[in-house]
């Protein structure tokens, strides 16, 4: 390619991917006594995971971490005691 100056340039190349990283997670067990749960999981891209934990649509919690060649684990701040059920996304 030849530039206004007429000066022979290189080209760019580049490349744009506006696809959605997937992510999976893991989460404790069905029904456990720790207040503090760990979750893992994998995705398609490295960066930051943040880990959403809901108790009857509501907010609770979040825990945040950065996956590293696709995998990543986290530990939640301590939640509230008692007979509670929780969702995490």
């Amino acid at each position: 390619v030849v530039n206004e100056a007429g000066m022979s340039v290189e080209e760019p190349t580049f490349e744009v991917n506006t696809e959605v990283p997937k992510l999976t997670i893991s989460g404790p067990a069905a029904r456990s006594n720790n207040t503090t749960p760990s979750f893992s999981g994998t995705t398609t891209e490295d960066g930051e995971v943040v880990v959403h934990i809901m108790e009857s649509g509501k907010p609770v919690a979040t825990a945040a971490t950065h996956s590293s060649s696709g995998s990543w684990n986290v530990t939640s701040s301590a939640l509230p005691g008692g007979n509670r059920t929780y969702s995490a996304y």
